[in-house]
Protein backbone atom coordinates (compact mmCIF):
# COMPACT_ATOMS: atom_id res chain seq x y z
CA UNK A 1 0.00 0.00 0.00
CA UNK A 2 1.39 3.88 -0.77
CA UNK A 3 -0.07 6.02 1.73
CA UNK A 4 -0.25 9.54 0.84
CA UNK A 5 -0.64 12.53 3.63
CA UNK A 6 -2.75 15.27 1.13
CA UNK A 7 -1.86 18.37 3.34
CA UNK A 8 0.29 21.43 2.95
CA UNK A 9 4.09 21.96 4.21
CA UNK A 10 3.45 25.75 4.13
CA UNK A 11 2.59 26.52 7.53
CA UNK A 12 2.67 25.04 10.90
CA UNK A 13 1.75 23.39 14.11
CA UNK A 14 -0.09 20.21 15.16
CA UNK A 15 -1.05 18.68 11.85
CA UNK A 16 2.45 18.70 10.67
CA UNK A 17 4.35 17.14 13.46
CA UNK A 18 1.16 14.59 12.57
CA UNK A 19 2.24 14.02 9.17
CA UNK A 20 6.00 13.22 10.32
CA UNK A 21 4.50 11.08 13.16
CA UNK A 22 2.45 9.10 10.48
CA UNK A 23 5.22 8.88 7.90
CA UNK A 24 7.69 7.64 10.10
CA UNK A 25 5.58 4.58 11.66
CA UNK A 26 4.66 3.95 7.36
CA UNK A 27 8.18 3.53 7.08
CA UNK A 28 9.37 1.63 9.65
CA UNK A 29 6.42 -0.34 9.07
CA UNK A 30 7.37 -1.16 5.02
CA UNK A 31 4.53 1.17 3.75
CA UNK A 32 5.60 3.80 0.95
CA UNK A 33 4.72 7.61 2.59
CA UNK A 34 4.07 10.04 0.57
CA UNK A 35 2.87 13.64 1.26
CA UNK A 36 1.45 15.88 -1.41
CA UNK A 37 1.10 19.51 -0.96
CA UNK A 38 1.02 23.17 -2.90
CA UNK A 39 3.53 24.60 -0.57
CA UNK A 40 6.73 23.67 1.32
CA UNK A 41 8.00 26.43 3.08
CA UNK A 42 8.40 24.65 6.33
CA UNK A 43 11.55 23.68 6.08
CA UNK A 44 12.09 21.51 9.85
CA UNK A 45 9.06 19.16 8.62
CA UNK A 46 10.02 18.79 5.02
CA UNK A 47 13.99 18.14 5.71
CA UNK A 48 12.71 15.87 8.41
CA UNK A 49 9.81 13.79 5.88
CA UNK A 50 12.78 13.31 3.18
CA UNK A 51 15.22 12.32 5.87
CA UNK A 52 12.58 9.34 6.39
CA UNK A 53 12.47 8.55 2.97
CA UNK A 54 8.96 10.20 2.19
CA UNK A 55 8.47 11.02 -1.20
CA UNK A 56 6.96 14.48 -1.37
CA UNK A 57 5.12 16.17 -4.20
CA UNK A 58 4.91 19.70 -4.35
CA UNK A 59 2.28 20.96 -6.44
CA UNK A 60 -1.65 22.87 -6.61
CA UNK A 61 -3.99 19.40 -6.64
CA UNK A 62 -6.76 21.76 -8.62
CA UNK A 63 -4.40 20.82 -11.08
CA UNK A 64 -6.56 17.94 -12.27
CA UNK A 65 -3.94 17.13 -15.31
CA UNK A 66 -0.62 17.27 -12.73
CA UNK A 67 -2.77 15.50 -10.17
CA UNK A 68 -3.52 12.59 -12.14
CA UNK A 69 -0.40 12.05 -13.64
CA UNK A 70 1.30 11.96 -9.98
CA UNK A 71 -1.59 9.51 -9.38
CA UNK A 72 -1.07 7.07 -11.98
CA UNK A 73 2.74 7.22 -11.58
CA UNK A 74 2.38 5.68 -8.11
CA UNK A 75 -0.19 3.32 -8.99
CA UNK A 76 -3.48 4.29 -8.36
CA UNK A 77 -4.64 0.58 -7.60
CA UNK A 78 -2.79 0.80 -4.39
CA UNK A 79 -3.52 4.35 -3.25
CA UNK A 80 -4.88 5.49 -0.04
CA UNK A 81 -5.04 9.09 0.43
CA UNK A 82 -5.70 10.74 3.80
CA UNK A 83 -6.68 13.97 3.97
CA UNK A 84 -7.36 16.76 6.77
CA UNK A 85 -9.04 19.13 4.97
CA UNK A 86 -12.13 18.75 3.43
CA UNK A 87 -11.41 21.11 0.48
CA UNK A 88 -7.99 18.99 0.04
CA UNK A 89 -10.54 15.76 0.16
CA UNK A 90 -12.99 17.26 -2.23
CA UNK A 91 -10.26 18.04 -4.51
CA UNK A 92 -9.30 14.33 -4.64
CA UNK A 93 -13.04 13.32 -5.34
CA UNK A 94 -13.09 16.38 -8.50
CA UNK A 95 -10.45 14.27 -9.98
CA UNK A 96 -11.70 11.37 -9.36
CA UNK A 97 -15.18 12.52 -10.71
CA UNK A 98 -13.39 14.62 -14.05
CA UNK A 99 -10.37 11.68 -14.67
CA UNK A 100 -12.62 8.58 -14.15
CA UNK A 101 -9.91 7.39 -11.93
CA UNK A 102 -10.59 5.33 -8.56
CA UNK A 103 -8.36 5.05 -4.77
CA UNK A 104 -9.02 5.01 -1.49
CA UNK A 105 -9.48 9.03 -0.58
CA UNK A 106 -10.79 9.25 3.15
CA UNK A 107 -10.73 12.43 5.14
CA UNK A 108 -9.16 12.39 8.86
CA UNK A 109 -11.28 15.28 11.17
CA UNK A 110 -8.35 16.63 13.01
CA UNK A 111 -9.66 20.03 13.98
CA UNK A 112 -13.59 20.38 15.26
CA UNK A 113 -13.84 23.52 12.54
CA UNK A 114 -13.53 20.99 9.49
CA UNK A 115 -16.81 21.33 8.18
CA UNK A 116 -18.28 24.30 8.59
CA UNK A 117 -18.26 25.67 5.63
CA UNK A 118 -20.11 29.15 4.72
CA UNK A 119 -19.10 30.07 8.72
CA UNK A 120 -18.54 33.86 7.52
CA UNK A 121 -21.60 33.96 5.73
CA UNK A 122 -24.49 35.82 6.43
CA UNK A 123 -27.84 34.24 7.84
CA UNK A 124 -29.59 32.92 4.61
CA UNK A 125 -26.19 32.15 2.82
CA UNK A 126 -24.85 30.17 4.99
CA UNK A 127 -28.52 28.17 5.58
CA UNK A 128 -27.15 27.07 2.00
CA UNK A 129 -24.12 26.48 1.92
CA UNK A 130 -24.65 24.33 4.75
CA UNK A 131 -27.62 22.29 3.50
CA UNK A 132 -25.71 22.02 0.20
CA UNK A 133 -22.33 20.42 2.12
CA UNK A 134 -24.61 18.37 4.57
CA UNK A 135 -25.71 16.44 1.39
CA UNK A 136 -22.18 15.83 0.56
CA UNK A 137 -21.16 15.06 4.17
CA UNK A 138 -23.97 12.19 4.16
CA UNK A 139 -22.34 10.78 1.40
CA UNK A 140 -19.02 10.55 3.38
CA UNK A 141 -20.49 9.05 5.67
CA UNK A 142 -22.62 6.25 3.88
CA UNK A 143 -19.51 5.66 2.30
CA UNK A 144 -17.18 4.60 4.88
CA UNK A 145 -14.44 7.57 4.07
CA UNK A 146 -15.10 9.94 7.17
CA UNK A 147 -12.65 9.31 10.35
CA UNK A 148 -13.69 11.77 13.59
CA UNK A 149 -10.64 12.19 16.19
CA UNK A 150 -12.83 12.42 18.88
CA UNK A 151 -16.21 12.94 21.06
CA UNK A 152 -15.59 16.59 20.67
CA UNK A 153 -15.32 16.99 17.19
CA UNK A 154 -18.47 14.37 16.37
CA UNK A 155 -20.39 16.91 18.41
CA UNK A 156 -19.22 20.14 17.11
CA UNK A 157 -19.76 19.00 13.28
CA UNK A 158 -23.02 17.30 14.53
CA UNK A 159 -23.91 21.30 16.17
CA UNK A 160 -23.27 22.99 13.15
CA UNK A 161 -25.31 20.56 10.60
CA UNK A 162 -28.40 20.21 13.27
CA UNK A 163 -28.02 16.46 12.99
CA UNK A 164 -26.11 13.15 14.67
CA UNK A 165 -23.18 12.80 12.65
CA UNK A 166 -21.82 10.19 14.22
CA UNK A 167 -19.00 8.72 11.70
CA UNK A 168 -19.40 5.00 10.41
CA UNK A 169 -15.69 4.44 11.04
CA UNK A 170 -14.52 3.98 14.47
CA UNK A 171 -12.72 7.34 16.34
CA UNK A 172 -9.14 7.42 15.91
CA UNK A 173 -7.20 8.91 18.19
CA UNK A 174 -4.40 11.26 17.42
CA UNK A 175 -1.41 8.63 16.65
CA UNK A 176 1.79 9.28 18.88
CA UNK A 177 4.50 7.37 19.35
CA UNK A 178 4.81 6.46 22.63
CA UNK A 179 8.23 5.27 23.09
CA UNK A 180 9.39 5.26 27.31
CA UNK A 181 12.29 7.76 27.95
CA UNK A 182 15.51 6.06 29.08
CA UNK A 183 16.17 8.54 31.61
CA UNK A 184 12.53 8.95 32.67
CA UNK A 185 13.86 9.30 36.45
CA UNK A 186 16.26 12.14 35.77
CA UNK A 187 13.51 13.76 34.08
CA UNK A 188 10.84 13.33 36.67
CA UNK A 189 13.17 14.47 39.39
CA UNK A 190 13.92 17.32 37.28
CA UNK A 191 10.87 18.42 36.64
CA UNK A 192 9.63 18.22 40.22
CA UNK A 193 12.65 20.59 41.36
CA UNK A 194 12.01 23.15 38.27
CA UNK A 195 9.07 24.51 39.59
CA UNK A 196 8.60 25.60 35.26
CA UNK A 197 4.91 25.75 34.49
CA UNK A 198 4.78 25.62 30.94
CA UNK A 199 2.46 26.16 27.62
CA UNK A 200 3.11 25.63 23.60
CA UNK A 201 1.15 26.88 21.76
CA UNK A 202 0.58 28.24 18.14
CA UNK A 203 -1.25 32.27 18.82
CA UNK A 204 -4.32 31.55 17.42
CA UNK A 205 -6.93 34.18 18.69
CA UNK A 206 -9.34 33.46 19.72
CA UNK A 207 -9.13 29.67 19.52
CA UNK A 208 -6.19 29.47 21.81
CA UNK A 209 -6.63 32.38 24.21
CA UNK A 210 -5.92 30.92 26.99
CA UNK A 211 -2.65 31.58 26.52
CA UNK A 212 -3.32 35.35 27.60
CA UNK A 213 -5.94 33.80 30.64
CA UNK A 214 -2.26 31.73 31.83
CA UNK A 215 -0.71 34.86 31.58
CA UNK A 216 -2.98 37.02 33.82
CA UNK A 217 -3.63 33.88 36.07
CA UNK A 218 0.22 33.04 36.77
CA UNK A 219 0.48 36.43 39.34
CA UNK A 220 -1.84 34.28 41.57
CA UNK A 221 0.23 31.15 41.09
CA UNK A 222 3.41 32.91 41.87
CA UNK A 223 2.26 34.60 45.00
CA UNK A 224 1.09 31.02 46.32
CA UNK A 225 4.51 29.48 45.36
CA UNK A 226 7.12 32.43 45.20
CA UNK A 227 9.99 30.42 43.21
CA UNK A 228 7.44 29.44 40.13
CA UNK A 229 7.77 29.97 36.75
CA UNK A 230 6.24 30.54 33.85
CA UNK A 231 7.83 29.26 29.91
CA UNK A 232 5.43 29.89 27.32
CA UNK A 233 6.26 28.72 23.80
CA UNK A 234 4.55 30.69 21.24
CA UNK A 235 4.54 31.68 16.99
CA UNK A 236 1.99 33.32 14.69
CA UNK A 237 1.43 36.66 13.14
CA UNK A 238 3.24 40.05 14.57
CA UNK A 239 -0.55 41.05 15.58
CA UNK A 240 -1.14 37.59 17.73
CA UNK A 241 2.63 37.92 19.19
CA UNK A 242 2.20 41.32 20.28
CA UNK A 243 -1.24 40.85 22.23
CA UNK A 244 0.91 37.86 24.37
CA UNK A 245 3.94 40.33 25.10
CA UNK A 246 1.92 43.10 26.24
CA UNK A 247 0.07 41.06 28.36
CA UNK A 248 3.30 39.63 29.40
CA UNK A 249 3.97 43.37 29.84
CA UNK A 250 1.52 44.41 32.09
CA UNK A 251 2.34 42.09 35.16
CA UNK A 252 4.71 43.48 37.96
CA UNK A 253 8.29 43.51 37.77
CA UNK A 254 8.92 40.61 40.18
CA UNK A 255 6.45 38.46 38.35
CA UNK A 256 7.42 39.49 34.74
CA UNK A 257 10.69 38.72 35.67
CA UNK A 258 9.97 35.06 36.25
CA UNK A 259 8.22 34.76 32.63
CA UNK A 260 10.48 33.25 29.85
CA UNK A 261 9.02 33.59 26.19
CA UNK A 262 9.98 31.81 23.68
CA UNK A 263 9.17 31.84 19.71
CA UNK A 264 7.79 28.61 17.59
CA UNK A 265 11.20 26.23 17.57
CA UNK A 266 12.34 23.09 16.84
CA UNK A 267 10.34 20.36 17.19
CA UNK A 268 12.89 18.04 18.84
CA UNK A 269 14.17 21.59 20.98
CA UNK A 270 10.63 22.00 21.82
CA UNK A 271 9.97 18.83 23.46
CA UNK A 272 13.22 18.98 25.39
CA UNK A 273 11.53 22.10 27.11
CA UNK A 274 9.36 20.11 27.92
CA UNK A 275 11.47 18.08 29.87
CA UNK A 276 12.14 20.44 32.16
CA UNK A 277 8.74 21.60 33.30
CA UNK A 278 6.63 20.33 36.38
CA UNK A 279 3.86 20.74 34.60
CA UNK A 280 2.44 21.56 31.21
CA UNK A 281 -1.23 23.45 29.91
CA UNK A 282 -2.56 23.11 26.97
CA UNK A 283 -4.66 21.68 24.51
CA UNK A 284 -4.67 19.25 21.69
CA UNK A 285 -1.34 17.32 20.88
CA UNK A 286 0.91 19.47 23.30
CA UNK A 287 -0.55 18.07 25.82
CA UNK A 288 -0.09 14.86 24.99
CA UNK A 289 3.60 15.11 23.76
CA UNK A 290 4.29 16.94 27.77
CA UNK A 291 2.35 13.51 29.26
CA UNK A 292 4.80 11.35 26.79
CA UNK A 293 7.35 13.13 28.60
CA UNK A 294 5.96 11.98 32.23
CA UNK A 295 4.36 15.62 32.86
CA UNK A 296 1.28 15.83 34.65
CA UNK A 297 -0.75 17.88 31.97
CA UNK A 298 -3.73 20.08 31.95
CA UNK A 299 -6.30 20.68 28.85
CA UNK A 300 -8.20 23.83 28.67
CA UNK A 301 -10.55 25.31 27.21
CA UNK A 302 -10.54 26.72 23.96
CA UNK A 303 -12.66 29.86 22.19
CA UNK A 304 -11.75 31.58 25.62
CA UNK A 305 -9.20 34.44 26.81
CA UNK A 306 -9.49 32.91 30.33
CA UNK A 307 -7.40 29.44 31.51
CA UNK A 308 -10.32 27.02 31.64
CA UNK A 309 -9.39 23.54 32.95
CA UNK A 310 -11.83 20.80 34.11
CA UNK A 311 -9.60 17.92 34.73
CA UNK A 312 -5.51 16.37 34.46
CA UNK A 313 -4.88 14.82 31.40
CA UNK A 314 -4.34 11.28 33.00
CA UNK A 315 -8.14 11.50 34.73
CA UNK A 316 -9.73 11.90 31.24
CA UNK A 317 -6.84 10.96 28.62
CA UNK A 318 -9.69 10.52 25.48
CA UNK A 319 -10.15 14.61 25.77
CA UNK A 320 -7.52 16.93 24.70
CA UNK A 321 -9.37 20.00 25.86
CA UNK A 322 -11.61 20.89 28.90
CA UNK A 323 -15.20 20.38 29.08
CA UNK A 324 -17.47 22.89 27.05
CA UNK A 325 -19.45 23.77 30.70
CA UNK A 326 -15.85 24.17 32.72
CA UNK A 327 -16.01 27.30 35.05
CA UNK A 328 -12.94 26.76 36.80
CA UNK A 329 -9.78 28.16 36.05
CA UNK A 330 -6.54 25.83 35.44
CA UNK A 331 -4.70 27.39 38.61
CA UNK A 332 -6.80 25.32 40.73
CA UNK A 333 -4.91 22.41 38.88
CA UNK A 334 -1.76 23.90 38.99
CA UNK A 335 -1.54 24.74 42.26
CA UNK A 336 -2.52 21.13 43.27
CA UNK A 337 0.71 19.87 41.32
CA UNK A 338 2.81 22.06 43.37
CA UNK A 339 1.27 20.53 46.27
CA UNK A 340 2.46 16.82 46.07
CA UNK A 341 5.10 15.55 47.16
CA UNK A 342 8.05 14.12 45.03
CA UNK A 343 6.78 10.75 45.81
CA UNK A 344 3.27 11.69 44.74
CA UNK A 345 4.58 13.97 41.87
CA UNK A 346 6.48 10.58 40.28
CA UNK A 347 3.21 8.18 40.96
CA UNK A 348 1.14 11.38 38.76
CA UNK A 349 4.08 11.45 36.01
CA UNK A 350 3.47 8.02 35.10
CA UNK A 351 0.18 7.80 34.94
CA UNK A 352 0.50 10.64 32.38
CA UNK A 353 2.52 8.59 30.57
CA UNK A 354 0.56 5.37 30.25
CA UNK A 355 -2.67 7.19 30.17
CA UNK A 356 -1.80 8.67 26.82
CA UNK A 357 0.52 5.50 25.53
CA UNK A 358 -2.95 3.30 26.05
CA UNK A 359 -5.36 5.99 23.96
CA UNK A 360 -3.12 7.46 21.69
CA UNK A 361 -0.43 4.76 21.13
CA UNK A 362 0.24 5.25 17.38
CA UNK A 363 0.59 1.36 16.48
CA UNK A 364 -2.90 0.69 17.28
CA UNK A 365 -4.50 4.03 16.12
CA UNK A 366 -2.78 4.07 12.42
CA UNK A 367 -3.86 0.04 12.29
CA UNK A 368 -6.92 1.36 12.91
CA UNK A 369 -6.57 4.40 10.09
CA UNK A 370 -5.60 2.55 7.75
CA UNK A 371 -8.16 -0.13 8.51
CA UNK A 372 -10.48 2.55 6.49
CA UNK A 373 -11.48 1.31 3.31
CA UNK A 374 -14.51 3.17 1.42
CA UNK A 375 -17.25 1.30 0.07
CA UNK A 376 -17.17 3.07 -3.16
CA UNK A 377 -13.41 3.82 -4.51
CA UNK A 378 -15.26 6.26 -7.25
CA UNK A 379 -16.19 9.83 -6.72
CA UNK A 380 -18.88 10.62 -4.33
CA UNK A 381 -20.02 14.04 -6.55
CA UNK A 382 -22.27 15.07 -8.96
CA UNK A 383 -21.37 17.73 -11.46
CA UNK A 384 -23.63 19.81 -9.76
CA UNK A 385 -21.78 19.24 -6.34
CA UNK A 386 -18.55 20.33 -8.11
CA UNK A 387 -20.24 23.45 -9.25
CA UNK A 388 -21.72 24.93 -6.52
CA UNK A 389 -18.65 23.91 -4.25
CA UNK A 390 -15.88 25.69 -6.55
CA UNK A 391 -17.88 28.88 -7.13
CA UNK A 392 -18.32 29.00 -3.47
CA UNK A 393 -13.97 28.47 -3.19
CA UNK A 394 -13.49 31.11 -5.55
CA UNK A 395 -15.87 33.67 -4.31
CA UNK A 396 -14.15 32.42 -1.05
CA UNK A 397 -10.94 33.37 -2.45
CA UNK A 398 -11.83 37.00 -3.37
CA UNK A 399 -13.08 37.77 0.00
CA UNK A 400 -10.22 36.34 2.52
CA UNK A 401 -7.54 37.44 -0.53
CA UNK A 402 -5.77 39.00 2.14
CA UNK A 403 -5.52 36.40 4.90
CA UNK A 404 -2.32 34.40 5.66
CA UNK A 405 -3.48 32.03 7.98
CA UNK A 406 -0.82 30.03 9.87
CA UNK A 407 1.46 30.69 6.60
CA UNK A 408 5.37 29.60 7.99
CA UNK A 409 6.50 32.69 6.38
CA UNK A 410 4.33 34.98 8.93
CA UNK A 411 6.00 33.57 11.78
CA UNK A 412 9.47 34.39 14.07
CA UNK A 413 11.52 31.31 14.56
CA UNK A 414 14.04 29.97 17.34
CA UNK A 415 16.62 27.52 15.82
Amino acid sequence: MIVVINDTLGAYGGTHTLTLRICQWLVKNGYQSVVFCEHDGNEEMKYSLESNNTKIFCFDTENRKKAAEIIQSLGKDQLKVINYMWDKYLDMERLKYERKLSFDNILYCVHYGTFMKGVTYPGVIKRIVRRQFLGVFRKMNRNYALVMMDEDTTEKTSNWFGENCSPNTPFVRIPMLCDELEEKESVISKGYQGNIVMSAARAEFPYKGYQIGLIREFAKIKKAKSDARLVMVSGGEVEDIKTIKAEIEKLPEDIRNAVEYHDWMNYDRLKKYMEECKVFVGMGTAVLEAALKYKPSIPVLYNTYEALASNLLSELPESVVAAKDCKDLATNLILKVFSWDETKYREEAYKSFEAVKNCYDIDKNLKLLLAVKPKSRKSVLTIAEIVFIYALRFIGRIKHAKEKMFDISQIRKEC
